[in-house]
């Protein structure tokens, strides 16, 4: 969850008789009875350090996971996501944030389909299946997983990274999201889409997807920020794949 916000605790797992008393604010030492089991199953991130032993991916996900589901105003500060349960009952502020740690997880991993539900330890199984079950390896940041989990009810088909190509057939760029038959394509414009240079690649793009008979909208943080903009979103993705 460091990929969202450095002041996520970084979490030790440490004998049910460890004193957790003086652990730093940026720590969280948890007192579990299956210590053995969980260094019987760790592994070592760096062999320069073969000492520094880490819980597998699975089970780290599973930990994370679990944490969103803890009350904190602090995060909610720091990492806001709208609740947009009122609209999608799934997409609830914590189960967004589990996507995102999800996608984070597996594009930091270069895993190219999403992992077993079955080992994601220390959350229930539904949970688990809810998270894995919206994964994209493709999705390459948090708000293009947001965009993706506020669209894809609106039609099937729903792709990401998909190849943008120039009219003499050279990659220009990916499409973050997508109905490639509908030729619909969806992108997150991040603050570096106000800079000169990316502005004319943008407009590049924009050309070589219309020469193709394409539509494209480009998304701001904005139209994410609550539900009411999301909601407005929706509409205008609608009208562009006449649904």
């Amino acid at each position: 969850m460091r990929t969202f916000t450095g002041e996520e605790p970084l979490e030790f797992l440490v004998t049910r008789g460890a004193r957790c008393s003086n652990s730093a604010a940026h720590l969280r030492l948890t007192r579990t009875r299956f210590l053995v089991d969980y260094r019987e199953e760790s592994v070592v991130p760096d062999k320069a350090f073969p000492l520094l032993r880490c819980v597998p991916a699975g089970t780290a996900l599973g930990h994370m996971i679990r944490d969103l589901g803890r009350e904190d105003a602090a995060r909610d500060a720091r990492w806001p996501v709208p609740d947009l349960s009122s609209l999608i009952p799934r997409l609830t502020p914590d189960f967004i944030r589990s996507v995102q740690v999800s996608d984070s997880l597996h594009q930091t991993l270069h895993l190219t389909e999403p992992g077993d539900p079955a080992r994601l330890r220390d959350i229930p199984v539904d949970l688990a299946a809810a998270v894995i079950g919206e994964t994209d390896v493709g999705a390459e940041s948090p708000p293009e997983t947001l965009l993706r989990l506020v669209v894809e009810d609106l039609a099937p088909g729903l792709c990401s990274q998909i190849p943008v190509w120039t009219p003499d057939g050279d990659l220009l760029t990916s499409a973050d999201l997508g109905w490639e038959e509908a030729g619909v394509f969806l992108f997150y414009d991040g603050e570096h889409h106000l800079e000169r240079g990316q502005r004319d690649h943008d407009s590049e793009v924009a050309a070589a997807i219309q020469h193709s008979g394409g539509r494209l909208l480009r998304v701001t943080a904005g139209q994410l920020r609550d539900l009411e903009g999301v909601r407005t979103l929706r509409a205008r993705v609608r009208r562009l794949l006449g649904v």
